[in-house]
């Protein structure tokens, strides 16, 4: 890989530090540095550093006080390093799959993060702009007035006056003493 000695030492400081001894393991972790064209240690702990704090933001959002488990780290690694999100847009969308659902659902954040590839939000204005969008198309699709359509609801319904509300309860207090 072409790693200086202080970076390998690095890497191996590292990977025990995580609880993680076996050489299949640090030579994983050595290839992922390798293609993420780390060549120092500087920019090893700089990954690092970015790896940790996005994925701590997101459990952070679900609530979660532990490190994500294997499937966990798929969607994350899907989610910054494949669709390109940043922190921020990620955490809102763990938001609203709280609020949504109340409970932390990975796939569910994940189909939040999907729509918003496919309509191109890549910031949190156009995050923005894509919902105003949404609340428009939302707002006129819906109909302008209320139309029941259950067969209850067919006949014309009755009005009362006060006065009918008063007569009304006179007989039912007649008819209950006597």
């Amino acid at each position: 890989l072409g790693f200086s000695a202080d970076l390998i030492l690095y890497l191996y400081d590292y990977c025990i530090s995580r609880g993680k001894k076996s050489n299949a393991y640090i030579e994983k972790v050595g290839l992922s540095w390798a293609g993420d064209g780390i060549s120092s240690v500087a920019d090893a702990k700089a990954a690092i550093t970015a790896y940790n704090e996005n994925y701590t933001t997101v459990m952070k959002a679900f609530g979660l006080n532990r490190t994500p488990v294997p499937a966990e780290l798929n969607y994350l690694q899907h989610w910054f390093d494949e669709l390109g999100f940043s922190a921020d847009l990620v955490a809102e969308a763990c938001n609203r799959t709280m609020l949504s659902i109340n409970k932390p659902d990975f796939k569910y954040t994940d189909r939040i993060l999907l729509s918003w590839y496919d309509q191109q939000v890549k910031t949190l204005s156009d995050l923005q702009r894509y919902d105003k969008g949404h609340a428009a198309k939302s707002s006129a699709a819906r109909s302008p007035q209320f139309s029941p359509s259950g067969s209850f609801n067919r006949f014309s319904q009755r009005k009362y006056s006060e006065d009918d509300y008063v007569s009304i309860e006179q007989r039912m207090l007649n008819k209950k003493q006597g």
